[in-house]
C-alpha cells in the first residue's frame, strides 16, 4: 500500500484530500495537532517552522508521496525537504499553492497552471511567499 504524508490535513481542502486518498493509501498527517486525526490515519505533531523538531518527528518515516496543502513560504518548504531522511524513496512531492500567486491584474479567471506568476495588489506578501515556496 502506498504511504502518503499530508502536511496539514485538518481543515478544508487538506481534510478532503486526506479522506479521499485514504481509500487506497496509508495516510499520515503532519500538523500542529489542533484537531485529532481520523482513526484510519496516523498523525505526527510538530511545528513545521522548527527544523529540528521536524527532523525528529520525521525520523524513521518513509513516504511514497507527500502532499503539502499548508506551506506558506520557502523556509517551510526547505525545512520539509531537508527533514526527509530518504528522499530517494519519494516518488513525488505535490505542493498545493493558491490563486494568490497569479498576476491577477493581467490575467482572467480561471487561471491556468501555465499562467504567469507575479505579485499582486490583492494578496501582497502572502502571494509572493507562496511563489517562493513553489520555487
Amino acid at each position: 500500500m502506498q504511504k502518503i504524508l499530508i502536511m496539514g490535513g485538518s481543515y478544508f481542502i487538506g481534510k478532503a484530500i486526506a479522506e479521499r486518498l485514504s481509500r487506497n493509501a496509508e495516510i499520515t498527517l503532519l500538523n500542529r495537532g489542533s484537531q485529532p486525526a481520523p482513526r484510519s490515519m496516523k498523525q505526527l505533531i510538530c511545528d513545521r517552522n522548527d527544523a529540528q523538531q521536524m527532523k525528529e518527528v520525521l525520523r524513521g518515516h518513509y513516504f511514497d508521496y507527500i502532499v503539502d496543502v499548508c506551506g506558506l513560504n520557502a523556509s517551510q518548504a526547505d525545512i520539509l525537504v531537508n527533514s526527509l531522511e530518504n528522499r530517494s524513496s519519494l516518488k513525488m512531492l505535490v505542493f498545493i499553492s493558491s490563486s494568490a500567486v497569479y498576476d491577477a491584474e493581467k490575467l482572467h479567471i480561471p487561471f491556468r497552471e501555465s499562467d504567469n506568476l507575479a505579485a499582486n495588489k490583492y494578496w501582497t506578501e502572502y502571494g509572493t511567499d507562496k511563489i517562493a515556496a513553489e520555487n
